[in-house]
């Protein structure tokens, strides 16, 4: 077996325009961060100076922290947007499981760029669902954050499976 390193350099550069489905999903990700953000500060008000932090799987709770604790997710949520927004600016720097040729960078591209676009919008999902969870009276159960995780994961390996279809 022979391996071959590609430099970046060498894959074509294109400019992607976004679809309808694109721009959706851009919009939703932007209203999914926004709506997080205005929960987060209008439940924050309202909380108790201590919460709860961590349930376990018979949904007690096993750690409590100070009400600031929330404000952590929608940090982090806007970073990893903020992080996934500018890679996804760059797909000829990514890592790709064929050659990107000039017949297939395009298509390559576009498959890897909707990813991320796809599981940007998954991941705030899945933390907004956590904060909203904070503001509830019973948290959810511990599977509906194994199902979010798994739903997450499914892109991944549709893409990787397609991605190598069409090479």
């Amino acid at each position: 077996m022979h391996i071959t390193l590609t430099m970046i350099s060498e894959r074509p550069k294109i400019t992607l325009s976004l679809s309808a489905s694109d721009k959706l999903v851009e919009t939703m990700s932007w209203m999914l961060l926004g709506f997080m953000w205005a929960y987060t500060i209008y439940k924050f008000f309202s909380l108790p100076a201590i919460i709860p932090t961590h349930y376990n799987f018979k949904n007690q709770v096993d750690g409590y922290g100070s009400k600031y604790v929330i404000l952590t997710l929608p940090v982090i949520s806007s970073f990893l947007f903020g992080l996934l927004s500018l890679i996804n600016k760059y797909p000829q720097s990514f890592n790709y499981s064929v050659k990107i040729t000039e017949q297939n960078a395009l298509r390559q591209y576009t498959m890897a760029t909707r990813l991320l676009r796809g599981l940007k919008c998954l991941l705030l999902l899945l933390f907004t669902s956590f904060v909203f969870e904070t503001g509830l009276k019973d948290p959810f159960p511990w599977w509906v954050a194994t199902c979010f995780l798994l739903i997450v994961l499914l892109p991944i390996v549709f893409y990787i499976v397609k991605s190598v279809r069409e090479r």
